[in-house]
């Protein structure tokens, strides 16, 4: 959602289950990767781009924090990123749909930085020499630092069997005057069970006859 986007609104609605306009993507394609090892040139990537969500606990379904983790991922990873799935910003400026400003927080990656991807997964997913591992930045906070409010659902929902569910949650905001929408954070009961929430602003309130078990 665009960072000045005006709220004056019946409700928040809020579907759990799995995963705007930014930008498209047209840079030409990038030169010819060398040997791509997981010490020196991945690790680096993973950490800056990925690791907010693939570690032990998080929210996503594996960790890619250490080579061990990561590497029989490494066809999947290359996948994920040439299909512009990972890392998930789901933006993209078309014809109907242009932004004047580059997106803030775009987090996904670069031809070059995908071209390194496919390349490590094409030689088989190297290690390295972690000895001479090049060092890793910080991995990305996903905190939403000193809320203004915060909103907690309050039904409870019984997960059960291994299909994809996707249940509806109207929140109402009770704004008594307009606000601007500068960022947003879901934090779920239980990561265990919930990966992605689709999150719609509704103006109508219509969605608090969705809500419940209607979507199931």
């Amino acid at each position: 959602m665009h960072p000045c986007r005006s709220l004056s609104l019946a409700a928040l609605v809020i579907v759990l289950g799995g995963p705007g306009c930014a930008r498209e993507n047209t840079a030409s394609s990038p030169a010819p990767v060398e040997r791509v090892t997981w010490h020196q040139d991945v690790a680096p990537l993973v950490a800056a781009s990925c690791a907010g969500c693939h570690t032990a606990g998080g929210i996503a379904p594996f960790s890619l924090e250490d080579y061990d983790a990561a590497a029989p991922f490494a066809s999947l990873m290359a996948d994920a990123t040439d299909a512009g799935l990972m890392p998930p910003f789901q933006a993209e400026d078309t014809d109907e749909c242009e932004v004047p400003h580059a997106w803030r927080d775009d987090i996904r990656l670069t031809d070059a930085e995908k071209a390194l991807l496919r390349a490590w997964a094409d030689q088989g997913a190297p290690e390295g020499d972690p000895e001479t591992a090049a060092p890793l930045p910080t991995p990305p906070n996903l905190d939403l630092e000193n809320p203004d409010t915060s909103l907690t659902i309050t039904s409870a929902v019984e997960v059960s069997g291994n299909d994809d569910r996707f249940v509806c949650f109207s929140i109402p905001l009770n704004n008594t005057s307009q606000q601007f929408l500068e960022g947003v954070q879901i934090k779920p009961g239980n990561d265990a069970i919930v990966h992605h929430v689709l999150v719609f602003a509704d103006e109508s309130g219509v969605s608090e006859g969705l809500a419940g078990e209607a979507l199931g």
